[in-house]
C-alpha cells in the first residue's frame, strides 16, 4: 500500500490514509494467494472468515500480533475439532503436518530465504486450480508438501475425498489470469466476476481495473456501476480505468469519484481528469 498521509488513527478507514493494492500481477497469484511481501489485509479480505465477522484480533493478540493459543488451537475456537481434526476430514496421519489446519488453510510464502509468512484467505487447498493455470498462477498446499507428486495427483486426491467440494465451484482465477495475460473471452469472465456481489470487494475491484485492455459494449454499463458500488476499493478499481476512456464516457462515468467520501479513491481519480 503507498501512503497518501499521515494522519492515520486506529479505527478509521485504512483507504482514509492509504492507497492499498489490489491483487496486481507479481504482488498475488491470479487466484488471489499472496506473491510478494504483501499486506496481510489483502489475503485476509478474500476469506470466508472476513465476509462472516472475524477480526484480527479474534485470533492473534492485538499489541504483540502472536497467535492466542497453538496455532491449531486457535481454529478450534470457531470450528469444531471432532469434525474438523479428524482424519475423516484431512486423511493424514493423526498429528503429523497433513493434520495440521494451518498447514493446509494458511499455506507460506518464504521471502529472503528466511521469511515465511502465511496466506491469510485462510482458502481450501485448490490443486485443479494449479493443474489448470500451472504453479506458477495458483500454487496449491498439497504440492508444497507433496513436491515429488504433480498437481494432477494432489488434484485426483481431493476430488475422491471431497465430491461435491470447493474445486467443483468456479474460481476467479480464470478470471483474474485471463485478464492478465490479455486472452480472449477475457472481457465475459471479468464481468461475471464483477456482477457477482458475494465476491471480495478487493477480488472484483481487480477485476474491474483489468477491463481497459478488453473493453467491449458490455463494459461501460459493468463500469458505470463499478464507480458507484458501495465498496470503496470496486469504486478505486473503477478508477483505475477512467483513463482508458474516450473524454465524454470518463466524466460521464467517473467524475463523481472526484468527491467520493474516500480519500484513496479521490487521490486515483484525479489523473484522470488533469488534461
Amino acid at each position: 500500500r503507498g501512503l497518501l498521509t499521515e494522519d492515520y488513527r486506529p479505527g478509521r478507514l485504512l483507504m482514509d490514509t492509504h492507497r492499498p493494492a489490489l491483487l496486481d500481477a507479481g504482488l498475488y497469484y491470479a487466484d488471489g494467494q499472496m506473491r510478494d511481501e504483501v499486506y496481510n489485509w489483502g489475503s485476509f479480505l478474500q476469506s470466508r472468515m472476513y465476509a462472516a465477522g472475524v477480526t484480527c484480533s479474534d485470533c492473534h493478540e492485538p499489541h504483540g500480533l502472536k497467535v492466542k493459543v497453538g496455532a491449531d488451537d486457535v481454529c478450534s475456537s470457531c470450528h469444531q475439532p471432532e469434525r474438523f481434526a479428524s482424519r475423516k476430514h484431512h486423511f493424514h496421519r493423526e498429528n503429523g503436518k497433513g493434520a495440521s489446519c494451518v498447514a493446509c488453510h494458511l499455506r507460506t510464502e518464504t521471502y529472503m530465504g528466511v521469511d515465511p509468512r502465511h496466506d491469510h484467505s485462510i482458502r481450501a487447498p485448490r490443486p485443479d486450480l494449479t493443474v489448470a493455470l500451472g504453479r506458477e498462477n495458483a500454487p496449491n498446499a498439497c504440492n508444497d508438501c507433496h513436491r515429488d507428486r504433480s498437481a494432477g495427483w494432489a488434484a485426483r486426491a481431493v476430488r475422491r475425498w471431497y465430491p461435491g467440494g470447493q474445486q467443483e465451484k468456479p474460481h476467479y482465477a480464470f478470471a483474474l489470469h485471463a485478464g492478465r495475460t490479455f486472452q480472449p473471452g477475457a472481457e465475459p469472465l471479468l464481468l461475471e466476476v464483477i456482477r457477482n456481489p458475494k465476491q471480495p470487494g478487493i477480488v472484483r475491484g481487480t477485476a474491474v481495473s483489468l477491463l481497459p485492455a478488453h473493453l467491449g459494449p458490455e463494459s461501460l454499463p459493468a463500469l458505470e456501476k463499478a464507480a458507484r458500488d458501495p465498496d470503496p476499493l470496486v469504486r478505486l478499481g473503477a478508477a483505475t480505468t477512467l483513463e482508458a476512456l474516450p473524454p465524454k464516457e470518463r466524466v460521464r462515468i467517473g467524475v463523481h469519484l472526484l468527491w467520493d467520501p474516500v480519500r484513496a479513491v479521490r487521490v486515483e481519480a484525479v489523473p484522470a481528469f488533469a488534461d
